[in-house]
C-alpha cells in the first residue's frame, strides 16, 4: 500500500548503478526506510502509513546526494592495467613543461648560465617528450570520451573531490607542513652567514662564505612568506571554504617564485667564489622557479574544483 514511494525513491537513487550494485543498494535503502518508519510510528503510536514513509524518505534527502554516497565502479582511466600509462602521460607533460620553463626563466633572468646548458639542447628536450605525450595521450583521449561518456556519472566525480577537499583539510598533513616550515625557517636563520664553498678548484682553495650581508634583506623575506604559509595552513582548519586557503597557497607559490627570480637577478652575493659555481646555483634557481610556477598553476586548478564543489553542496543544502 506505500510500496510506490519507496520504489520510485530507490529507482531514483540506483538509476546509475550497475545490476548487482543495484539490487544491494535497493535492498538496503528499503530496509532503512521500513525500519526508520517504524520507529516513527512507535514514537507516535501510530501505524505505518504512507504519510510517515514520506517523511522518513523526505529526511533522507535528495535521491542524487544519497546516490553520491555509493561509489561507483572504477572508471576505464582508473583501472589497475591502465593507471600507470595515464601518469605516465601526466609525467611526460609536467617534465615538458618544466623543462620549457627553466629555458624562459634562464633566457631572461641568467642567459650567461646557457653557455652549460645551451637552449638548442633543451628545446630538443622539450619536443621530444611534447610528442611522446602528445602520441600517447592521442590514444588515451578515446578512452577518455568512452570514459565520461558512459560510466562516469555526476555523482561519482563528486566523490573524489570531496575525497580531495578533506585531504587539503587533513589535520595531519597540516601539522606537517607546519613543522617543516618552522624547521626550515629556524634553520635558514640560523645558518645563512656559516653556509660554506671552496674559493677555487684548486690546491689554495679555502672555505669561504656563500652569502654576504646583502642577502639580509631576501632573508626578511622568506620569515614573511614562511610566517604567511602557516597562517594559510592554519586557515585550512578554520574556514568551512577550503578554496579559499587553497587559492591564497597559489598565490604564495607565485610570490616564492618572485624572490626566487630577484635572488636570481641579484647573484653574485660572494664575487669570491668561482664561477662555475654560480653558474650551478642560477641553473637550481631556474629549476627552483620553473617548480614554484608549476605548483602555482596546480593549485589553482584544484582552487577552482573546491570552489565549484563547495557551490553544488551549498546549492544542494538550500
Amino acid at each position: 500500500m506505500y510500496n510506490k514511494p519507496i520504489d520510485d525513491y530507490i529507482e531514483e537513487v540506483t538509476n546509475d548503478m550497475g545490476a548487482k550494485q543495484r539490487d544491494e543498494v535497493a535492498r538496503e535503502l528499503q530496509t532503512h526506510i521500513l525500519d526508520s518508519a517504524d520507529a516513527l510510528a512507535a514514537e507516535r503510536k501510530a501505524t505505518v502509513d504512507e504519510t510517515i514513509i514520506r517523511e522518513v524518505i523526505a529526511k533522507m534527502g535528495p535521491a542524487s546526494q544519497v546516490a553520491a554516497l555509493y561509489p561507483s565502479k572504477k572508471t576505464f582511466l582508473e583501472l589497475k592495467e591502465t593507471k600507470g600509462m595515464w601518469d605516465a602521460i601526466k609525467a611526460l607533460a609536467g617534465i615538458a613543461v618544466m623543462f620549457a620553463l627553466v629555458g624562459v626563466v634562464l633566457m631572461i633572468m641568467a642567459p650567461d648560465a646557457l653557455t652549460a646548458i645551451p637552449v638548442q639542447t633543451i628545446l630538443e628536450i622539450v619536443f621530444a617528450l611534447g610528442i611522446a605525450a602528445f602520441v600517447i595521450g592521442l590514444i588515451f583521449f578515446g578512452m577518455y570520451l568512452y570514459d565520461t561518456q558512459l560510466k562516469s556519472t555526476y555523482e561519482a566525480r563528486l566523490i573524489r573531490l570531496e575525497k580531495s577537499l578533506n585531504e587539503a583539510g587533513s589535520p595531519a598533513k597540516i601539522g606537517l607542513t607546519i613543522f617543516g616550515t618552522m624547521v626550515w625557517l629556524a634553520i635558514l636563520n640560523l645558518f645563512w652567514t656559516k653556509l660554506p664553498f671552496i674559493s677555487s678548484f684548486h690546491e689554495d682553495a679555502v672555505l669561504i662564505p656563500v652569502l654576504s650581508a646583502a642577502f639580509a634583506g631576501f632573508l626578511l623575506w622568506f620569515n614573511v612568506l614562511g610566517v604567511l604559509g602557516i597562517g594559510i595552513q592554519l586557515l585550512f582548519l578554520v574556514m568551512r571554504e577550503k578554496w579559499v586557503p587553497s587559492l591564497l597557497e597559489a598565490i604564495m607559490g607565485l610570490c616564492t617564485a618572485v624572490l626566487f627570480a630577484a635572488i636570481l637577478v641579484a647573484m653574485p652575493f660572494n664575487p669570491a667564489l668561482p664561477a662555475e659555481f654560480f653558474t650551478g646555483i642560477k641553473i637550481f634557481l631556474a629549476i627552483v622557479i620553473a617548480m614554484c610556477l608549476f605548483d602555482s598553476g596546480r593549485k589553482l586548478w584544484q582552487t577552482a574544483r573546491l570552489f565549484i564543489h563547495e557551490q553544488y553542496r551549498q546549492n544542494s543544502a538550500a
